[in-house]
């Protein structure tokens, strides 16, 4: 299970659902910090949805990096997994493209809510970030 699920948000972050086209983005408008909102995996016709205290992340972006940490416990496992992701990012319009470090598969992203909202999904597992205040 903790493989599938690290398979999963792995994933997540491969797409993203949702844009607001009418305000472009640039790089120095995303930089700063995202707060992990919630985590949903969703699985033979259920989901479970994870908020904090049970899923806790950051994402951090600069002008031209990222790096994010997700802590969160299944309620069907007692430990608690944690998954680190760096890399660099680049943006063409509302999209985003990330580099992992260490040679991992790129993968895309859209912006959300006037900059304010970042939701990564695929695979069953959706991912939200809200920028920090």
């Amino acid at each position: 299970m903790r493989r599938f699920l690290l398979l999963c948000l792995m994933l997540a972050v491969t797409s993203a659902c949702g844009s607001d086209d009418t305000n472009p983005i640039t790089s120095d408008s995303l930089a700063g910090s995202y707060d992990l909102a919630s985590l949903t995996t969703t699985s033979g016709g259920s989901s479970v949805t994870l908020q904090p205290p049970n899923a806790s992340g950051v994402l951090v972006l600069t002008e031209n990096r990222y790096s994010s940490t997700i802590t969160f416990a299944l309620p069907e496992q007692s430990s608690v997994q944690t998954l680190v992701l760096t890399g660099g990012y680049t943006r063409s319009g509302n999209s985003l493209q990330f580099t992992p470090d260490g040679g991992g598969a790129a993968f895309s992203a859209q912006v959300q809510n006037e900059n304010q909202r970042l939701t990564f999904s695929a695979q069953g597992v959706t991912v939200v970030f809200n920028r920090a205040s």
